[in-house]
């Protein structure tokens, strides 16, 4: 080995040794010098010897073997030590080197049998602790030494060939940290009366298999039945039955009072967020957001399935849609809505008034607008389906004629009256190819020898709105 492979050695040598030093208990540690000592004396002398052959590098091999032993003792792997003490043995067989090397072997077991009984014992100790203080704790914050000391326990450093033994008791000390981590949340939903939310975090608990180990699921199921039943609903809470889009204000700011008192009520909340939203979507309509205000009013709202809310809801929702609609088409003035029209009752008042006036483009937009606001499932009725379409049809061959495309201006028209709605402009169809035949003959002709290529059909709207009933 040149001077430059000695160097390494003995600088891998020191590092491994302050590193070692600072971790190994005292007597492994003893023992580990005197084998050191031993082994460069024997190495020394075998180096000295004129009997060695030539090449052979006895300190330098011995100063790698002790680096590895130093080694293994610190990451606690007792197979790689046998294995390196064995090569000792052979390398140097020497009766005190033998024996120093059994003696260290012990020493590094015995060692870890006993840093595992101790971390047993303490773990065992500490989550029985933590159970019951978890069941004695009034406050979150009485768990958090346990919780920081458990966590701390269930991350320390594996050893190798740590016994299974070991490993489980570190996942049982991780699986006692997520519990109280858990409990604590329990705690304080209790701690602030939201019974229903401490509910849950018991569920939740008593779900989780792998607290059962140390936790009696008995005792949580117990802590379920005795949390008080849901937290009451405030007295006097705003109710909008009977009230209209002007009483809104008044009512939201009766609301924001009762939460400072009742911040965890579920009934309040849920009431707050739907007059919040009605105000928004009312606010929108002032401010010109036409669109989402229509958005607002034909979208599904369960607010957790409260169906009484929904229904007071309902009336208020058919109000402000009321207000929306007039201007969403654009026909405030051309067709100002009655204080006894429903939603649906107004849009079809708009379909017929405009099929009269033969306002197809304006027929065709309600006809959207009622799909959007009767159907709010998706499920479309095939007459309303082929009015859409036929509509839109008939508005196509208009634009293709003004273009001067009238052969594809025939194909669109005869769409029109192939549908089988109830409110299309058959005869308006049937009026312009026929005075397309009269004065295009060819293009006319051409409609018949074309294949012609028909558009996508309109898919089903999307907006969702429960409030409005379908007429029969």
């Amino acid at each position: 080995m040149d001077i430059k492979g000695s160097v390494f050695v003995v600088v891998v040598w020191l590092l491994v040794s302050s590193t070692w030093a600072a971790t190994t208990p005292s007597s492994t540690a003893e023992l580990v010098d005197k084998l050191q000592q031993s082994l460069t004396a024997a190495a020394k002398a075998k180096s000295d010897s004129p009997n060695t052959p030539s090449g052979m590098r006895y300190v330098e091999s011995s100063t790698y073997l002790m680096a590895n032993i130093r080694q293994t003792i610190a990451r606690g792997d007792i197979n790689s030590l046998q294995q390196s003490l064995a090569q000792i043995k052979m390398a140097f067989p020497d009766e005190a080197i033998g024996k120093l090397c059994d003696t260290l072997l012990e020493t590094v077991q015995k060692e870890a049998a006993d840093r595992e009984q101790e971390f047993l014992e303490k773990s065992d100790a500490l989550i029985d602790k933590a159970v019951k203080a978890a069941f004695a704790a009034k406050e979150p914050k009485e768990l958090d030494p346990l919780i920081l000391e458990l966590s701390r326990l269930s991350r320390r450093p594996t050893e190798y060939n740590q016994s299974e033994l070991m490993r489980r008791t570190s996942e049982k000390c991780g699986s006692a940290t997520t519990f109280l981590c858990r409990w604590q949340d329990y705690l304080m939903q209790a701690k602030s009366g939201n019974a229903a939310a401490a509910q849950q975090a018991l569920k939740e608990i008593s779900q989780n298999t792998s607290s059962y180990p140390f936790v009696p699921r008995s005792e949580i199921l117990s802590r379920i039945r005795d949390v008080p039943e849901a937290v009451s609903t405030p007295e006097k809470m705003p109710v909008l039955s009977g009230k209209t889009l002007a009483d809104l204000d008044s009512i939201q700011n009766q609301i924001d009072i009762l939460r400072t008192k009742n911040p965890n009520s579920n009934p309040l909340n849920q009431l707050n967020e739907a007059v919040g939203a009605l105000i928004r979507a009312k606010n929108q309509l002032d401010n010109g957001l036409i669109s989402d205000a229509f958005n607002y009013c034909t979208r599904v709202t369960t607010y957790g399935n409260n169906s009484g809310l929904i229904e007071q809801l309902s009336p208020l929702r058919q109000e402000l849609l009321m207000k929306v609609l007039p201007v969403y088409l654009g026909i405030s003035k051309s067709y100002p809505a009655t204080p006894k029209d429903s939603p649906t009752d107004y849009l079809l008042r708009v379909i017929k008034e405009s099929r009269e006036k033969a306002d197809w483009r304006l027929t065709w937009k309600t006809l959207e607008v009622y799909r959007s606001v009767a159907f709010y499932n998706g499920t479309t009725p095939g007459w309303l389906t082929a009015d859409i379409q036929g509509c839109s049809y008939f508005i196509i061959g208009q634009n293709q004629e003004k273009a001067g495309l009238y052969t594809d201006a025939v194909r669109s028209y005869r769409r029109v009256i192939s549908q089988p709605g109830e409110n299309l402009p058959l005869k308006e169809a049937t009026d312009r190819m026929e005075a397309i035949k009269r004065e295009h003959p060819e293009d006319f002709a051409a409609a018949d020898k074309a294949v012609p290529t028909y558009p996508v059909s309109y898919p089903p709207p999307t907006t969702n709105n429960p409030a409005f009933n379908v007429p029969r």
